[in-house]
């Protein structure tokens, strides 16, 4: 089964959403999707290092909880 989703969201560039009691729980995604946030990430960083920053540390509240 985790060997289908792998290749689900490898092959097909597709995110799997995982859940436990109808809660979210994590998120499956492939390499290729990953590298694109990366990209993107950079290529926000270069233009606007500032708005970056400020997306950095809302995105670290959000990660740890406290939105």
């Amino acid at each position: 089964e985790l060997a289908k989703l792998i290749e689900e969201v490898y092959y097909r560039n597709e995110r799997v959403q995982i859940l436990r009691n109808k809660r979210s729980m994590a998120w499956l995604v492939g390499d290729p999707y990953m590298q694109a946030i990366e990209k993107l990430i950079d290529l926000i960083a270069e233009r606007d290092p500032e708005w970056a920053k400020e997306i950095t540390q809302d995105l670290e509240h959000v990660l740890r909880g406290k939105q």
